[in-house]
C-alpha cells in the first residue's frame, strides 16, 4: 500500500487554564496535524506540537520541515516502513517534533491498513497483547503553594496517582 496524499492541518488548542512553568505561562498549544492517506478511508495521523522553550524547533520550523518532507512521502510504500523512517531521520534531523509527527502517522497508517489499532499493531510486532490501560500523570503548575495544593487535591480526587509539578 502506498501513500497517495499528505495533508497538513495547523491547529491551536486553548488550555482550560493557564499553565505556569519556569519558562513562562502557557495559555494554548499550537501544532500541525499530519494526515497520510493511502486509500479512501485509510489514513494515518500524527501531530507536531513543538515546545521550543524545552529544546525543540519552533512551530514555524516544524511547519517548514513538514512542508519540505510532504512531497517525498507521496508514493512511499508501507512495505518499506523502516527505510522511510531512516530517510526521515536524515531529512528532518533538526526538527524532532516534525519527525515524530511523520513517524507516528506512518505507523498509524500501517496499523490502519492492517485493520488494527496502533496499540494492537505495535504490540503484535513484539508478540504481545496491547495494554488495556495506560497510567498518566496530572500536571500541576504555578508558584503559589496554596494553588498547587488545590490542584494536587483535585487531581488525586480525580484518580491520578502520579503528580508532575512544574515550578519556577
Amino acid at each position: 500500500m502506498m501513500i497517495r496524499r499528505v495533508r497538513l492541518a495547523p491547529f491551536r488548542l486553548v488550555l482550560r487554564e493557564p499553565l505556569e512553568t519556569a519558562t513562562g505561562i502557557f495559555t494554548a498549544r499550537e501544532g500541525v496535524l499530519v494526515v497520510l492517506e493511502a486509500l479512501p478511508g485509510i489514513a494515518g495521523i500524527g501531530e507536531a506540537t513543538p515546545l521550543p522553550e524545552f529544546g525543540t524547533e519552533t512551530i514555524a520550523e516544524a511547519r517548514e520541515a513538514l512542508i519540505a518532507l510532504a512531497p517525498g512521502l507521496v508514493g512511499e510504500s508501507l512495505e518499506n516502513l523502516e527505510e522511510a523512517l531512516e530517510g526521515l531521520e536524515l531529512a528532518a534531523a533538526s526538527a524532532p517534533a516534525a519527525r515524530a509527527a511523520v513517524d507516528v502517522a506512518l505507523h498509524d497508517l500501517a496499523a490502519r491498513a492492517s485493520g488494527r489499532s496502533l496499540a494492537s499493531w505495535l504490540a503484535g510486532r513484539f508478540g504481545r497483547s496491547p495494554r488495556q490501560r495506560v497510567a498518566v500523570n496530572a500536571l500541576l503548575g504555578g508558584r503559589e503553594p496554596e494553588r498547587l495544593a488545590e490542584q494536587a487535591q483535585r487531581a488525586v480526587s480525580q484518580g491520578y496517582r502520579t503528580l508532575k509539578v512544574k515550578v519556577g
